[in-house]
């Protein structure tokens, strides 16, 4: 193999390397800001009531094993579930912001994957 050669392919290399490991880290990032956003509209101290509070806890805490599985629909199902709850305290239509939000950072992250 000659020089040229190699450098060729060691450039291929590295651009697709570089798209792909680009395309990840576009997607965890998507995914640390949908979990930031999560947390922070479901703290539990900001809830009105004690069953409220133990209710957001328990849902945070599902949030959190699918983030650490890397799982983003699940923590929209679980987001999506808690605004679908007639027994949700939503604090001035919190529930619907973090779908909006879930909305938004879909398209992004599909966006980003489409590049």
């Amino acid at each position: 193999m000659t020089l040229e050669t190699s450098k060729t392919e060691t450039a291929q290399f590295q651009h697709r390397y570089h798209q792909n490991v680009g395309r990840l880290d576009a997607q965890l990032n998507e995914l640390d800001a949908l979990i930031a956003s999560v947390q922070a509209g479901l703290t539990p101290d900001d809830a009105a009531t004690e069953p409220e509070q133990l209710r957001r806890t328990v849902l945070l805490a599902q949030v959190n094993l699918a983030y650490e599985r890397g799982d983003q629909q699940a923590i929209e199902k679980l987001v999506s579930e808690y605004g679908q709850d007639p027994e949700a305290i939503t604090d001035g239509d919190l529930a619907k912001q973090l779908l909006q939000e879930l909305s938004e950072r879909k398209i992004q992250l599909e966006i980003a994957r489409q590049e």
